[in-house]
């Protein structure tokens, strides 16, 4: 395991080889967070991934908010490394430290796994429908994208990039449409927004048919009901499109010190304010400065550095 005294010391004296086997396993400090705050961190998660495998392996079931999982449910390693392979392309991690179980506890019809977070203990976990022990597909879902999807979500415990955190996780699905169309929806809230003005279209349909005579089926409140669905539909695309075209300059700066490649893994470890701020740094020279700065900053940037930088700086 990772999670040693001596790798937390070797942490806490700005080891950047330490530092770099963290980032290599999905462990990645978060933009602001102290080494110190990093490394408490790890300890907790660390502990709790002990305490929950020794109970596993001691009583062969263990309840996790108030869901039993069962020794004989784990998702099997070939399983695990499969999505991770996905992800190690895209974004340079392996993650084999989060506990995975089969389950259909309280899963809805269409549902078809998750990874659920504890963010006062640090601790996640991963659960997918047991359909997926026996097949690769299920429905519309696959089992590797599904388990790679949520792994990015996991990776990204210590980040807040509400913009891209869906584009990310989506790149690791095999559809080109799904990679392009999937991080359009940032929260929930998007995704009531448009079912919130989908449906009162819908409902005021509803009502012209039944209630209404013909001539009076465009008439008020009519184009009020088809302005806000159109509204809504418009705002949610055009500030996608416009993420989209931040990112893509983001790329593009990028690539002028760093090799094609590494692009992506070093977008996957940035803030937002990073993204928007690369994305503005258009020559060699600019690059230079930015990433001096924050490479006095932030031991983060001193990881990125080590491991992606192509060119001099």
């Amino acid at each position: 395991m990772i999670f040693t005294e001596e790798n937390f010391s070797l942490l806490l004296q700005k080891d950047i080889g330490t530092f770099v086997k963290f980032d290599n396993n999905g462990l990645l400090i978060g933009p602001g967070e102290s080494i110190p705050e990093y490394v408490n961190r790890l300890k907790i998660l660390g502990n709790n991934i002990n305490e929950f495998n020794d109970e596993l392996a001691e009583k062969n079931s263990i309840e996790f908010l108030n869901i039993s999982f069962r020794k004989e449910s784990i998702i099997p390693d070939e399983m695990f490394n499969r999505a991770n392979d996905r992800i190690q392309k895209l974004y340079d991690i392996k993650i084999d430290w989060v506990p995975g179980f089969f389950s259909d506890h309280k899963m809805g019809l269409l549902f078809a796994g998750c990874a659920i977070y504890s963010f006062e203990d640090f601790f996640a976990i991963f659960i997918v429908r047991s359909a997926f022990r026996r097949k690769e597909k299920w429905l519309i879902y696959s089992r590797t994208e599904l388990i790679a999807h949520e792994l990015c979500h996991i990776a990204h415990i210590g980040f807040n990039v509400k913009d891209y955190e869906e584009y990310f996780a989506y790149q690791t699905a095999p559809s080109l449409f799904r990679r392009l169309i999937g991080g359009a929806l940032r929260s929930t809230l998007d995704t009531y927004m448009i079912l919130a003005a989908v449906g009162l279209l819908f409902l005021a349909q509803i009502v012209n048919v039944s209630f209404r005579s013909p001539m009076e089926w465009h008439a008020f409140p009519m184009p009020l009901v088809i302005g806000l669905t159109l509204a809504t539909l418009i705002f949610i695309s055009g500030r996608y499109v416009y993420s989209l075209y931040l990112f893509s300059r983001a790329k593009r700066c990028l690539s002028m010190s760093f090799d094609v490649r590494n692009v992506m893994p070093i977008l996957f470890r940035c803030s937002l304010e990073e993204i928007k701020e690369i994305a503005g740094l258009d020559n060699i020279e600019l690059m230079k400065n930015w990433m001096g700065r924050k490479k006095e900053d932030e031991i983060r940037w001193q990881i990125l550095i080590r491991k992606y930088c192509q060119k001099e700086l």
